[in-house]
């Protein structure tokens, strides 16, 4: 009997030792992944640290304030959707989590907070944006997530200037704000300061080397610069690193081309135009860039057939146009070459009247006239992203300008797109 007593103790002492030791390994494994969470949040890589705060929260189901910090990542993980592809889980998950939070108790007013910022980063600015503007004038430790939300709503919907308020306003706040350098590159970019927005990119790169959002974009204003042997060692680590990401890919394929690599290069644009989805952002970009191709290699009917399809993306695309003209009379089809060229001298003079407008726009940047006959002529020339931020900066200061407001309509009307630009404006005044 004294024997079997002390059986059952040391199967207990067993089995109790037995469950310290997992729970040991349980808490062990919950900070490890605590703690890598909190790398990748300093690395800016919100996608990883929800990924990790998802594998923590199977270990820790009831800590609400993990399911809010989730829900954050999954939101802020969005702002390089435009280097890596959109991801609809992660905006699922965003609004899960942030669902988690609050039937976990979370505190109210972060929860409404963040559920404020999803509306806000994806556009939703017209009864937000004053408020959370007063928001971060307070300087509360809010101020940062509510100005990278804006800035993303911002950019969405094409208001440069008001977005790089914000920036300066961020890096104010955090100075090595890696998102902030991007987009404020991104932004120095649309306003031709490429050398400006090549300094940002790098600085994203100095304080985060494995920021391949930022790696990409300095690698592309290399490219653009003539800078090869530059642009192909950043092009080199992306690869290492993400070397099926289209954007690079064209990017590689566009260097291999550019360094004399000519049959590399085709093969690798044949490949990317194979791969690539019919609305990919950048196909205009990579049939101009195989078009060009064919005409350097003597092979005029080919580069016609790619043209055609660039054409066929954007009409008045002037290099589509201008390879086009080269094409045709390549095959001694002179008549219909001179029907573009006069074409191609329209854009000429509207990209004359675009340049123009900038050299006193530089002396008088009060003249919302100019800033309005910007936009107009890039609408005309077929660029419409160009156009829209330039209109847009005159609503900012002015929302009634009459001129800008039926440009705008006339606009939304043949495209049927919604009028989001013709919006009042509230001004943008963040800081001391």
């Amino acid at each position: 009997m004294k024997r079997g007593r002390i059986i059952a103790i040391s199967l207990l002492l067993v089995a109790g030792l037995a469950w310290a030791i997992y729970a040991a390994s349980i808490s062990l494994r919950a900070d490890a992944l605590r703690q890598s969470v909190n790398e990748a949040c300093q690395k800016f890589d919100f996608a990883s640290a929800h990924e990790r705060l998802a594998a923590y929260l199977q270990l820790r189901p009831k800590e609400a304030q993990s399911y809010l910090l989730a829900a954050q990542c999954a939101r802020r993980a969005e702002f390089v959707e435009s280097f890596r592809g959109p991801h609809a889980e992660l905006r699922q998950m965003a609004a899960t989590d942030l669902a988690a939070a609050k039937r976990l108790n979370a505190e109210p007013s972060a929860v409404d907070l963040e559920r404020l910022l999803q509306g806000v980063q994806h556009g939703q600015l017209a009864d937000s944006e004053r408020p959370l503007i007063e928001r971060v004038k307070r300087s509360g430790p809010e101020a940062p997530l509510i100005l990278e939300a804006l800035i993303h709503g911002l950019l969405q919907n094409l208001q440069c200037e008001k977005a790089l308020v914000c920036v300066e306003a961020l890096l104010k706040l955090e100075p090595a704000n890696v998102h902030a350098f991007l987009w404020r590159g991104r932004i120095r970019e649309q306003t031709r300061q490429l050398r400006s927005a090549r300094e940002d990119y790098e600085r994203a790169v100095q304080l985060v080397p494995d920021f391949d959002a930022a790696r990409y974009y300095l690698a592309e204003n290399l490219l653009r610069a003539n800078r090869l042997s530059d642009a192909e060692h950043h092009l080199q680590i992306l690869n290492s690193r993400a070397g099926d990401n289209l954007l690079i890919r064209l990017a590689w394929a566009k260097c291999r081309i550019a360094l004399g690599d000519d049959q590399i290069g085709r093969e690798l644009l044949d490949t990317w135009l194979a791969d690539a989805p019919r609305d990919h952002p950048r196909l205009l970009e990579a049939l101009t860039a195989r078009a060009s191709l064919a005409l350097s290699q003597g092979r005029p009917a080919e580069a016609e057939e790619f043209v055609r399809r660039a054409l066929k993306e954007s009409p008045q695309d002037r290099y589509a146009l201008y390879h086009l003209a080269q094409s045709l009379n390549a095959q001694g089809r002179r008549e219909e070459a001179q029907a573009i060229e006069k074409q191609l001298d329209q854009i000429k003079k509207d990209l004359q009247i675009v340049a123009r407008c900038r050299e006193r726009l530089a002396q008088d940047p009060a003249n919302l006239q100019l800033r309005h006959e910007i936009g107009a002529a890039y609408l005309r020339v077929g660029r419409p992203g160009e156009a829209l931020v330039w209109l847009n900066s005159v609503l900012d200061r002015d929302p009634n300008h009459l001129p800008t407001l039926h440009t705008l309509a006339e606009f939304h009307a043949k495209t049927r797109s919604q009028p989001s630009a013709t919006q009042p404006r509230q001004s943008m005044a963040v800081g001391p």
